[in-house]
Parts: structure tokens; sequence; C-alpha cells
């Protein structure tokens, strides 16, 4: 069932931005950015961060050119597998990419 939506000429313009990155359709993006965001309940999905941590890997991400969520995931990665208890010191000399094979096939 499709409903209308009225939105700002601000938010039609950045939705039209993130539709075209995805290669999705307006109605697409609006339903993905909503499902992605808000919970069934209608409350919001959200990771609460200090502005300072924020600003950090805001600044990490930019230095490297990726995303403050790949930034994030790969860090959560890193920390998964280095405190694995399967991992063994000689095994931690190897690099991360290859632990994760090793470790657990793929993430």
């Amino acid at each position: 069932m499709a409903k209308r939506v009225y939105i700002s000429d601000e938010a039609y313009v950045r939705l039209k931005k993130f539709a075209a990155e995805k290669h999705l359709k307006l109605r697409d993006a609006l339903d993905y950015l909503i499902m992605n965001s808000i919970d069934r309940d209608g409350s919001k999905k959200v990771l609460n961060i200090d502005p300072k941590v924020a600003d950090i890997i805001s600044s990490w991400a930019s230095q490297i050119g990726i995303t403050e969520s790949e930034l994030l995931f790969r860090m959560i990665k890193t920390i998964r597998i280095l405190y694995d208890e399967r991992l063994s010191l000689a095994r931690a000399l190897k690099s991360i990419p290859q632990l994760e094979k090793e470790l657990f096939g793929s993430f």
C-alpha cells in the first residue's frame, strides 16, 4: 500500500542523492532509510557516541577514505578477532584478514 509523504526541498535533495548513490528509486530509498533507522515500535535505532569520540571516528574515517560506519565495522571485526579465545600468540602475528579467515571463515 502506497502512502503520500511530504518532505522539505532540502530533504528531497538529500534523498535523491542517497537514492542515486545506492542505485535505488526514491520510494525504495525512503523505505530503506526508514526501515534501517526506526524500530517496529517506532523508536529510533541509535548508538549514542560521545561527541569527542564521534569527532575522532569521523577524522579517522576521512583520513582513510571510508564512512564512519565502515570504520566502526572494521574496528569491531579487529577487536572480535584479537580477543578470540582461540587466538594464540603465534597466530596473532598474522594479518587481520588472514586471522579472520582462520577463525571465522568470514565476517
